[in-house]
């Protein structure tokens, strides 16, 4: 009988509301029975190299005028986000010229924030003409670039903690001899040191599904282009394919260009469960709020912070960093 009243009150106790608690994550700060550490502090300065490969054969004359015409829609965007930071470097598909070599045609071979009259050199950087090579190579410069040439010629413009953006602007197929889209895969992820998340592929192409925007070749869809974007997608889009034939081209490649600044700019992943109410994030030298547009939200499920689409980043010096700060629990 007394093993019996034992197992009830077993039974009673582990299943009372008090009970629940040791269940719970840890993220209470009246729990007294557990030693709080002292404020954990994370600094998000996210960084991104974006690489455009632009053909410069000769059917691509309109494109490129298209492309310049609409590049600040696109650079706008990492622009207005402060806090990013970001090189912009430019390649073509005529291996005979460059061999991997960024371009540097506006006097600098990359764009960044600290770049004086940044969006006139991207452009002239980005006005190749139209007498490069007819044999389109798109995946074999990107390969020179970070291999060959990554501590000479493009020295500074790789940085091996930033996010890598690759994107292709082509009429034509791809046609390297040195790499095929999963060599140049492998190729990225090892650079990346594994991790593929650090890479995002965006395709300014005529997609093969499409039939009235001319291609290069008749029969040169891209095929090789398109398995290599699989690869690599924007999470945050869903697409990261843009038609070079769209009517809505600036608005699209602006939107694409928020995509990525979303995905790479607007998520900050804590090591630690937080303390209820110790969350505490600024940037610069003001507290945002804990606010899902001007400022900040914690996502439990995920342990993120996810910034606001409508913070104010000109409200602090260009360069400014963010900064959380908080308690966690430990037993």
């Amino acid at each position: 009988m007394k093993k019996i009243l034992s197992l009830a009150f077993l039974i009673v106790v582990s299943c009372s509301p008090k009970s629940e608690d040791l269940f719970l994550p840890i993220v209470r700060q009246e729990q007294n029975n557990l030693q709080v550490e002292d404020p954990n502090m994370v600094y998000f300065d996210p960084s991104v190299d974006i690489l455009f490969v632009v053909d410069n054969s000769g059917s691509m004359g309109t494109h490129q005028k298209n492309l310049i015409k609409n590049i600040n829609l696109f650079t706008e965007q990492f622009l207005t986000n402060s806090v990013l930071n970001y090189n912009i470097g430019v390649l073509t598909t005529d291996m005979n010229r460059e061999e991997g070599e960024l371009i540097s045609t506006g006097g600098v071979t990359f764009v960044n924030r600290k770049t004086p009259n940044s969006m006139n050199i991207l452009r002239s950087n980005l006005n190749l003409g139209t007498n490069g090579s007819g044999i389109e190579k798109v995946f074999d410069p990107v390969f020179y670039a970070l291999d060959k040439h990554i501590n000479v010629a493009n020295k500074g413009f790789y940085r091996p903690n930033a996010t890598l953006v690759l994107i292709f602007v082509t009429d034509a197929e791809d046609q390297s001899s040195e790499m095929d889209e999963v060599e140049l895969r492998d190729f990225l992820v090892k650079l990346k040191k594994g991790d593929s998340k650090k890479i995002i592929s965006l395709g300014v192409i005529v997609p093969s599904s499409d039939v009235s925007c001319v291609r290069d070749e008749q029969f040169s869809k891209p095929v090789r282009i398109e398995k290599f974007l699989n690869f690599f997608p924007i999470l945050t889009s869903k697409t990261n394919i843009l038609n070079l034939c769209s009517t809505d081209y600036g608005r699209e490649l602006s939107s694409l260009a928020e995509s990525i600044v979303t995905q790479i700019g607007n998520v900050i992943y804590l090591a630690k469960i937080p303390v209820e109410g110790s969350l505490r994030v600024t940037y610069g030298a003001i507290d945002l709020p804990n606010d899902y547009k001007t400022g900040w939200v914690f996502k439990p499920v995920t342990n993120t912070i996810e910034l606001g689409s409508e913070i104010d980043w000109e409200s602090q010096p260009s360069g400014s960093r963010i900064q959380v700060f908080y308690k966690s629990f430990y037993k």
